[in-house]
């Protein structure tokens, strides 16, 4: 039987709405789909750039509540409201990850769940 753990932070800008930041299993982290918002859950800016810093930030703070890091990660999923941003994500990935980089998805979404966020970045890691 394996062992599920709740990854949690103070604050926990999900646990308002039910949501876990990330769940540990079986060798694996999953960390929840992040925006970028900062921890009063306010975005930190109306431009696709500055959403995706800190979607990121919000990431590396999750993988360090689980005990790992961003290098961890094996796995991006990554949701765009507008396809023609996406050419900006390389830029910001080289910021935070060093080769090899995650496997990464990317597509296009009509909608997430914060109205005014651009993106929505999910990730799956080895967990330490």
């Amino acid at each position: 039987m394996s062992k599920i753990e709740q990854v949690t932070h103070d604050p926990d800008w999900q646990e308002p709405y039910g949501l876990s930041l990330g769940i540990k299993a079986n060798g694996l982290v999953f960390v929840s789909g992040q925006i970028g918002n900062d921890e009063t859950d306010e975005l930190v800016g109306p431009d696709f750039v500055s959403q995706a810093r800190q979607t990121f930030k919000n990431i590396r703070t999750v993988m360090e509540a689980a005990g790992g890091s961003l290098s961890d990660i094996v796995k991006l999923t990554i949701m765009v409201k507008d396809i023609s941003a996406a050419r900006k994500i390389k830029p910001i990935i080289d910021e935070f990850f060093a080769k090899p980089y995650p496997a990464t998805t990317l597509f296009q979404v009509v909608s997430l769940g914060h109205t005014e966020a651009l993106l929505e970045i999910e990730a799956i890691a080895v967990a330490r």
